[in-house]
Formats: structure tokens, sequence, C-alpha cells
């Protein structure tokens, strides 16, 4: 037995946490993906406790800042379908119950979209571990991703596999996954006008009491590096004639390749409302990072003066602030949970994870009150997502199918001290998070026996070791230090 203390495994910080959502109802087991500092992002599943199902190792010069899922498109080449190794089945005997067939069809039909801050945009393919569909967005670095599908629950198929992207230049661009017999690929069909600085982050939604078909009646929100919050509504537009390509005219494809705006009453987008985040007399505008919309038009954003603030997203008044730390430290994330939306919880440059609960106690509906706090990470927290457990139990078999109660909401923080933080999002309060160290699930170790070589799987490199020789009076010599072998 030889104890390895060179060995130095040095894991990558957590960049950005996707979560898949839960829209459209549906039993099937939730995923979260993980991207990490050296391009790497994982594929983890939540009903196995967080295990590394998948890994697509990407470049290490263009680290994945931003990622959403999206859902539709036809299922080929989709991002996880190898996540249930059901791409060898090809009739409905390979499946040994229906609750596995369901969970088939809809992974097949997820799709991860990544982009990075060098101005690509492309699609995570799990399933042949590597980026394909690779664009440049045309607005500079992309630092906010965000899909109609992962923000709401809206079950409008004609939207599930939109994606919208902030860019580095203040335009927002939107794009459709197209799927054809061999390939996904994005296709633009929108594009917002620049809003003068760069779109740190986005919020996509329809709001309750909507119910237009496509893009129409739907709202984004951005939070632009000037400070400002800006609103933008898909409404009916007034043109009358065709054209090939206009700034915020939402835009259909022909079939023959060429784009053009479907006509009369086509779909733009329009600025309607302006918010302006304080900057308590500082010469630098205030960054606002994070921003989340709920169902009733609230709009929560988190940004560099470690305010956690609420606003009225109909009339953009300020409704309430709370601060998440007392250093003025940014706020990175803010992710919204809880039955009826109902929780907050931010994190960000301090480690302190919180939550804010609406006040029962209140006739008012309106009224957060912050409650607690965790620290479980020792560094910036860089990402917050919320996914759903399907068996709280662990004892679900194959063929029963889990029943909406079992759904059991789970926050997910990860960040600079690479290990990813969950907690139960009814318990928070209750009970202390568990920790997911990122020693990875194959071993980097392998041995060969015989050679008496051992090999470490560096992340550029693969180093070997010769460990030490039998001696003539066939014992170990355990003194002799292990040697790295010449690369010749």
């Amino acid at each position: 037995v030889h104890r390895m203390r060179f060995l130095d495994y040095q894991p990558k910080p957590i960049i950005c946490l996707a979560p898949t959502s839960s829209s459209p109802a549906t039993a099937a087991s939730d995923y979260v993906a993980v991207s990490r500092d050296n391009g790497t992002v994982e594929l983890q599943s939540v009903d196995e406790k967080f295990r590394t199902v998948a890994t697509v190792a990407g470049l290490s010069s263009r680290p994945v800042n931003v990622m959403t899922w999206t859902y539709g498109g036809g299922g080929g080449g989709s991002s996880s379908s190898t996540t249930t190794n059901t791409n060898s089945h090809e009739n409905k005997s390979s499946y040994y119950s229906s609750y596995h067939e369901s969970h088939t069809h809809i992974h097949g039909r997820r799709t991860l979209v990544g982009a990075s801050s060098d101005g690509t945009i492309f699609i995570i393919d799990f399933a042949h571990g590597r980026q394909t569909s690779v664009i440049g967005s045309g607005g500079g670095g992309v630092f906010s991703l965000v899909s109609l599908h992962s923000s709401t629950d809206d079950d409008n198929h004609d939207c599930m596999n939109l994606v919208a992207a902030g860019c580095e230049d203040g335009s927002i661009r939107i794009y459709r996954i197209v799927t054809t017999e061999s390939e996904q690929k994005l296709e633009l069909v929108s594009t917002i006008a620049c809003a003068g600085s760069a779109i740190l982050s986005l919020a996509w939604r329809r709001f309750s009491g909507t119910s237009s078909k496509g893009m129409e009646g739907t709202v984004l929100f951005a939070g632009v590096a000037d400070g400002t919050i800006r609103r933008y509504d898909c409404v009916q537009s007034s043109s009358s004639s065709n054209v090939t390509m206009s700034t915020n005219a939402v835009l259909n494809g022909s079939g023959d390749g060429d784009i053009v705006m479907s006509v009369p009453g086509g779909a733009s987008w329009k600025s309607n409302l302006r918010m302006t985040v304080e900057c308590l007399g500082r010469n630098t505008p205030t960054r606002v990072w994070a921003i989340q919309a709920l169902a009733d038009g609230t709009v929560v954003s988190g940004d560099s003066l470690g305010h956690v603030q609420f606003w009225d997203g109909h009339t953009g008044t300020l409704q309430q602030s709370f601060d998440q730390n007392d250093n003025k430290a940014d706020v990175l994330g803010v992710v919204v949970g809880g039955g009826g939306e109902n929780r907050v919880f931010a994190s960000g440059v301090d480690s302190r994870v919180v939550c804010i609960e609406r006040n029962a106690n209140t006739g008012c509906s309106n009224k957060w009150i912050m409650t607690h706090a965790k620290r479980p990470h020792t560094h910036d927290v860089k990402a917050l997502a919320i996914c759903r457990s399907k068996d709280t139990s662990g004892t679900m078999s194959p063929t029963t199918t889990p029943q909406p109660h079992q759904d059991q909401e789970i926050l997910c923080t990860g960040g600079v001290d690479t290990k990813l933080c969950t907690y139960r999002v009814k318990d928070f309060r209750k009970v202390r998070p568990k920790i997911m160290y990122p020693w990875p699930d194959v071993s980097p170790v392998s041995v060969a026996t015989e050679a008496r070589i051992v090999a470490l799987r560096r992340e550029d490199r693969i180093d070997l070791y010769q460990l030490g020789r039998h001696s003539t009076s066939l014992t170990v010599d355990a003194s002799a230090p292990p040697m790295l072998l010449p690369e010749d």
C-alpha cells in the first residue's frame, strides 16, 4: 500500500448553476448544470445525491459564464439525452416502466445553452461531450442569459425554445433553438435596441392573466451597468409592411433561410419603464448583478451596494430594500423559491446566504421580512439555483410515479471555494446545509499493477509515476520515493 502525498488535486471554482425547469408539469427528474472556472460543465442528478452523470470539457480559455435550459425542438442532438442511457432503446419495450419512458421523452427535449464573455453563444451537448452551434453574439461579451421556459411555468410551447442574451454593447438578442435531422442550431429572431451600457442581468416573464401566443405578452427586465433596470414589453406591432430586419421587431423564419417580419400584426419590443438604483453619492453607477421577476409583477434585484430590493414592476416604485451584508459587498445572485414564490434567497461577495420571506402576519401580501441567514461557504458565492427533488425518501421504485406532494425544493449555492452546498427551502431555518465536496466521480488515479506505475490525470496532462522496485530479496524497498517518468 502506497500513501501518495503528491496528488495535489485542485478543484476549480463554480461560476454558474443552471437547474432544469419543472415546466411543463412532469414527474421527470431534475438536473443541475455546474459550470467551473476551467471551462468544464458538469451535469448532476438531483435525485442521485448530485452525482455527476455527464461532463463537457470545454475550453479553459472560454469558461461558460452563463447558462440556461430550454425545452422543445424535437430532441435531435439534445444535451441531456445520455443521462438515462436510452439512446440505444428503439422501441417501447425497451422501457422498464412508463415512468422511465416519460423521463426519456422529457430529457430528450431539454437543451442547455451557454455563453461566454468572449462573445460566443453555444449549445452544450452532453450526448457527445462537446459544445455545438457556436456563434458570435454580434454584441460583444454575453453577461446574462435567460429562457422563458426556465423563468416561468408558462406551457406555451411556442416560447419554450427561446433564449435571450444580454450583451456587452447594451443590446438584448433573442434566439430560437432550431432542430434539424442532424443537429441543433441557434437562430436570431429579435434584437432589442442598445440600452447604453452592458446588460448584466435578465429576467423574462409572462405575468399572471396574460395568455397571448408566442412572445407577445411577455416582459423582459434588464439590469443595466448604468444603474438602471429597464422593462421591455413584447406588444403587437403597428407596422404594416414586410421588413428584412428591424431593431425591436420579432422575426420569424420563412423556411428558405431568409428571416422576415411576420405581418400584419407582427410583434415588437417596446421600452415602457426605467427604474434607477441609488448610488449613495458614488461617482460610479450601481451595478445590478442579479434580477428576478415574480408572477404578481414584483421585481427583485441584487446590486453592487449589497442591497436586495423589491420593486413594483408595473409602476417602477421601490417597495422595500434589505442589506444582504454590512460591508456593502456585491450581491451576485438572487433566486426565488417556496410555494407561491414566497421566499427569496441572495448571496454574493459576502458569502452569507440570506432568506427573505413574505410576512404572513400582515394583511399585505407585498410585505417582506428577512428571516434567517447561513454562512456555509468560506469565499464568494457566485451562483444560486433552485431545483426540485422528486423522491426525498430515496425509496421510490421504478414502477411508481411520484406524487406532487413528494416534490421538495432544494436551494443550491456554489462559488470560489469550489464546493456545492444544498439546503431544503422549506426547512431553511431548521436544517443545516449539505456540502458536496468537488472530488470527481471518476478517480483521477489509475494503477498499472504489473508495471508498478501510477497515472495521475491532471487538467492539461497525465503524470506517470514509477513506484519502488523489488529488491533481490523479493522485498519492496518502501523507502524509495516514487519517481516521475521522463516524457520520452
